[in-house]
């Protein structure tokens, strides 16, 4: 699994490109904004774009998806919850920023527990209710390695204080799923640096832990 950071837009979103060098068809993961940066990674490398992963519906991690679904054939997946405000402006927080929502559907509502071939490579869905209501985060344990949107970060967990936040809920689905996984499994959030299972149970949210 090749995975490639690319940091987009005024808030420092973390955008991920995950390909399979083999088939060389990619995901991308939150394309919060600058699509001519993305292009530009994808078409260097020769990847096909195949599916285009939202981990919550704010306007910094979905920025350029009617860009990216414009110029490619991928679907666009979002969780049940956040699939059903996509196109607000005032949900995904477009309106406070001067932006516009997204005016592509999406294609493929996902929930917790759910299975996807990504590029050839097996994820689950977990449904991480806190940030947003529809929050989720990608897990492929086969290789270690799960994106956590806005949920978790290195020594830090994502804002509550947004429309449909909940402290209660991100705290819960810290400890009660995330903390669950390996400790060795490398976590790839929406901002900021990566880190580990085990690092944030030793260093981050002690409250989740209580």
């Amino acid at each position: 699994m090749y995975i490639n950071k690319l940091i987009v837009g005024p808030l420092a979103t973390n955008c991920y490109i995950v390909a399979n060098e083999t088939t060389n068809y990619c995901a991308v993961i939150d394309p919060g904004d600058d699509y001519e940066k993305i292009m530009y990674e994808i078409d260097s490398k020769g990847y096909i774009i195949s599916q285009i992963i939202i981990t919550h519906s704010h306007i910094d991690h979905i920025g350029a998806v009617d860009a990216l679904k414009s110029a490619s054939s991928a679907k666009v997946i979002v969780s049940e919850n956040d699939g059903a405000v996509f196109n607000s402006s005032n949900f995904t927080l477009a309106s406070m920023l001067g932006n516009l929502a997204p005016v592509t559907k999406p294609d493929i509502l996902v929930k917790d527990g759910d299975t996807l071939s990504i590029c050839g490579y097996e994820a689950q869905i977990i449904s991480t209710p806190g940030h947003t209501p529809g929050s989720i985060c990608i897990y492929f344990k086969n290789e270690g390695v799960l994106f956590s949107g806005d949920t978790l970060f290195y020594e830090s967990i994502g804002r509550t204080d947004f429309p449909g936040g909940s402290y209660q809920s991100i705290s819960n689905s810290i400890k009660n799923k995330l903390f669950n996984l390996p400790d060795n499994t490398k976590v790839y959030p929406g901002h900021n640096s990566e880190t580990t299972i085990l690092h944030e149970k030793e260093s981050n949210f002690s409250e989740a832990q209580n």
